[in-house]
């Protein structure tokens, strides 16, 4: 998900997502770097959150992890 999304934002998205289909695994992507949109990501039920500047092989990494766990 990217947080910044017409219609309804990626955290808005991510709680919907998480309520209706609560084994999904959420990974976000996002410019916004800041503490407050992450802590709302992850209580939003995400998993992962990278800066849209991370490496592709950081990006591949986590979502190995997380899909796997």
């Amino acid at each position: 998900l990217d947080i910044n999304m017409p219609v309804m934002n990626g955290i808005d998205a991510a709680r919907k997502i998480t309520e209706d289909c609560g084994g999904i695994a959420i990974v976000g992507l996002s410019v916004r770097e800041d503490a407050e949109t992450h802590k709302q990501f992850f209580s939003a039920g995400a998993r992962a959150l990278f800066a849209k500047g991370s490496s592709i092989a950081d990006i591949c990494s986590t979502i190995r992890t997380v899909c796997t766990n």
